[in-house]
């Protein structure tokens, strides 16, 4: 791939500026083609002293399909932004079949805080990468690092309990469980239940969520060593602990 200089330093000065359009097109770029990051990367970090923010804190967030990821994900930009935070968001998708490119399922949850000033979201299609990942999910992450976002939040595929790769990538993970999965501790045991910095059961104002609940406490206690993650309950429609799941989220930004 060829293009003019002007048309780097455009984007990249764009995406300086935190402008949608040009940390769109930069992220196309390393998306398609990751050997154009290192370039980009040494061009963003020239930016002079105090003209990006805050180190940027990445949290993870995942659980199995139907877990309710993107509607809760609606509700906690919205408390975000109220702190006064910018937050830039990776959606990871289902593939096309057809296309290739992201189903976008996900994203069409996210409502109106979408097009907040302070809030980037980018889908990105998995292209069949294990792990509820894609490929370029760490090379985009590098992006959104060097332009020092106060948080990044990687929302993975619908994930089985072996798909941790976003425990590698992430500084912060959130692990989602909705009550109603039958054996809910067989629905997110061994290495999903073990990377979470905090458990939330999802939906948790429908009947069986406090059941859910003390399934997964007991399951921690079992598995875990060196001290449990916090669990709550949460749930997109009432509000149900969306302050505090924030609170964990953006602890140590700014």
């Amino acid at each position: 791939m060829s293009m003019p200089e002007p048309v780097w330093r455009a984007w990249i000065a764009q995406a300086r500026r935190w402008e949608p359009a040009g940390i769109a097109r930069l992220l196309s770029v390393i998306d398609n083609w990751p050997q154009r990051w290192p370039q980009i990367e040494h061009e963003l970090l020239q930016a002079p002293a105090g003209a990006v923010g805050p180190h940027t804190r990445v949290v993870g967030v995942t659980g199995p399909p139907g877990a309710g990821k993107s509607t809760l994900l609606d509700k906690l930009l919205g408390n975000l932004v109220a702190r006064g935070l910018r937050v830039a968001v990776l959606v990871v998708d289902p593939s096309s079949p057809f296309s290739g490119g992201a189903v976008l399922g996900d994203r069409t949850r996210i409502g109106e805080v979408a097009h907040h000033p302070r809030v980037f979201i980018r889908s990105v299609a998995s292209r069949g990468a294990n792990g509820g990942l894609s490929d370029s999910t760490a090379t985009m992450l590098g992006l959104l690092r060097a332009l020092r976002f106060d948080l990044v939040i990687v929302e993975s595929v619908g994930a089985g309990q072996s798909e941790v790769a976003i425990a590698g990538l992430t500084d912060f993970r959130v692990v989602l469980c909705p009550p109603g999965l039958g054996d809910d501790v067989q629905a997110l045991k061994a290495g999903i239940l073990e990377i979470a910095d905090v458990l939330v059961i999802s939906k948790g104002d429908l009947p069986g969520s406090e059941v859910t609940e003390s399934e997964m406490r007991s399951a921690l206690r079992l598995r875990r060593t060196g001290g449990c993650p916090a669990v709550i309950r949460a749930s997109a429609a009432s509000g149900l602990g969306v302050n505090e799941l924030a609170d964990l989220m953006a602890a140590r930004t700014r």
